[in-house]
């Protein structure tokens, strides 16, 4: 499926579904071509349940109860310095990506909204 991820990384850490989104792990193998260093996903799908006991939004992009499946992953920025973060942001940022960065716990937050959502033009950019 993946060039970089595994199945057991992007599944549901509660139930086990992938449902990914069409031309999602595309998207995402191409940003890590991009980027050209290894990413650690914290989390991709996720089914209703687990969204809500890891306090997920309602409607967010991970769930894979979506019509179109899940197109979001956080990805573990723990270990890198300000210009790799920089560098992934910057090349996340120029290739359609939301991004919600969490400084304070590591992460940032990807997702496809604009591919997959109607209503959202323009990629998202946002604090946690």
């Amino acid at each position: 499926m993946s060039i970089y991820f595994s199945d057991d990384e992007l599944a549901c850490k509660h139930c086990g579904i992938l449902r990914l989104a069409e031309g999602f792990i595309e998207k995402l193998d191409n940003l890590r071509i991009a980027v050209d260093f290894p990413m650690k996903i914290n989390s991709c799908c996720r089914c209703p349940e687990h969204n809500e006991a890891v306090g997920g939004k309602k409607g967010s992009f991970h769930l894979t109860s979506h019509i179109w499946g899940c197109c979001a992953v956080d990805v573990d920025m723990t270990g890198w310095d300000s210009k790799k973060r920089w560098a992934f942001i910057w090349a996340a940022m120029t290739r359609g990506w939301s991004i919600g960065i969490n400084w304070s716990k590591n992460f940032v937050h990807l997702d496809r909204r604009t591919d997959y959502q109607t209503g959202w033009s323009k990629p998202a950019f946002f604090p946690y």
